[in-house]
């Protein structure tokens, strides 16, 4: 009898198995990490989430300001040199013009260098750095996976001034004052170049574009004297060659221009060397 009211009042206790399983379920819940939560629940945007967002923002925009800036010079330049001709165009046909185009432009040149060779030269010589630090750049760029067109406006007006102010009037004189040297053999011109005028021009381009990117003097002279040796060895990989077609075939004239030519991949590679530490690359 007793056996049989056990039995019942243990029929009448109500089933609790719905509950831990709730309970459970609820824990698990609560234990579970912040980055496991199901597809499509809403979450508060983290800090670095914002951060990468505004970085892509600022090299979207830089790039569109470099690419307008580009095309506007790209349109001026172009205009420039076909339009060398306006006021003479009447009665020409295009096929004239076309043909016309590079010779008066050169004749234009030639006039205006002998005219004010400092400034045109100088010039030309800003122009030839600030393609040569764009190179620069853009190689550094691809590097990280980023467009050439994201380059740095600052550094690039930074070159663009040591060649404009300091490196176009240098070599300005400096073969002025070659050609003087008219007993000199081409052999000790070269030597010359690739001695005391090299390593001066190096030092000049180095410590001042050092100096503009907000380093002390000090600073700029303590991090050059770690380089020197580098950026003299890299240029006796190019104008020695380049030396004896200075001296041999270009007219005085001219030579700055010739230099500049080739000082696109020089300045390429002066501007890579000094840049190291913004650049992110191992000396």
């Amino acid at each position: 009898m007793a056996l049989g009211e056990r039995a019942r009042a243990k029929r009448r206790l109500p089933d609790n198995s719905g509950l831990k399983s709730v309970i459970v379920s609820t824990k698990g819940r609560l234990r579970q990490p912040p980055d496991s939560q199901p597809p499509g629940s809403s979450t508060a945007p983290s800090f670095g989430g914002i951060l990468s967002d505004g970085i892509d923002g600022q090299s979207s925009s830089n790039i569109l300001v470099n690419e307008a800036l580009l095309l506007a010079v790209l349109a001026l330049t172009a205009y420039a040199v076909f339009t060398v001709d306006s006021e003479a165009w009447r009665g020409w046909y295009p096929q004239e013009i076309l043909y016309r185009v590079p010779l008066d432009n050169w004749r234009t040149y030639e006039k205006a260098v002998s005219v004010d060779p400092v400034p045109i030269k100088a010039a030309i010589t800003g122009v030839t750095y600030l393609i040569g630090d764009w190179l620069a750049q853009a190689q550094s760029l691809q590097k990280q996976g980023k467009s050439w067109l994201d380059a740095d406006r600052s550094r690039l007006l930074r070159s663009t001034a040591v060649g404009l102010v300091l490196l176009g009037p240098l070599a300005h004189f400096y073969y002025d004052f070659v050609a003087t040297l008219s007993d000199w053999s081409v052999p000790s011109k070269i030597f010359l170049d690739q001695t005391l005028y090299l390593a001066f021009y190096n030092t000049v381009y180095y410590v001042s574009l050092t100096v503009l990117a907000g380093k002390s003097v000090g600073e700029a002279w303590e991090e050059y004297t770690k380089q020197w040796w580098l950026l003299l060895s890299s240029g006796w990989k190019l104008w020695p060659l380049v030396g004896i077609v200075t001296y041999t075939l270009i007219p005085q004239q001219n030579r700055v221009l010739w230099i500049d030519a080739i000082e696109i991949v020089y300045s390429a590679i002066l501007s890579s060397i000094t840049n190291r530490e913004e650049d992110g690359t191992d000396p």
